[in-house]
């Protein structure tokens, strides 16, 4: 018997969050999965633009934008607790490996 391809189509594609949703459909196994992904190269261009208009003279206050995450590794971050504890999340954001998420290069 001849396996059969794994067919996928677009399911729906968010502009805003710049994310596409797309349909996976493998009939051998009769069964169906949802993928979603995001494009993160405008966030990461935005954040490190941020970066470097940051006037590091500036006061640092409570208000200020740390950085800017996008949805998925946010509902990660979320799913681990790490969102919900602050100093996790701080934690998170101020190692190396993230700062690409990062707005601003002070440690929190």
């Amino acid at each position: 018997m001849e396996a059969c391809e794994v067919e996928s189509k677009l399911f729906s594609v968010d502009p805003v969050l710049g994310t596409e949703t797309w349909h996976h459909y493998d009939p051998d196994k009769d069964t169906a999965t949802l993928e979603v992904k995001q494009v993160v190269d405008r966030i990461y261009a935005s954040n490190q633009e941020e970066r470097d208009s940051y006037d590091s003279n500036a006061r640092f206050g409570s208000w200020r934008k740390v950085a800017s995450i996008p949805i998925n590794v946010y509902w990660d971050l979320k799913r681990r607790g790490v969102i919900d504890d602050p100093k996790e999340f701080a934690k998170w954001l101020n190692r190396s490996d993230n700062r690409v998420f990062r707005t601003f290069d002070k440690t929190l």
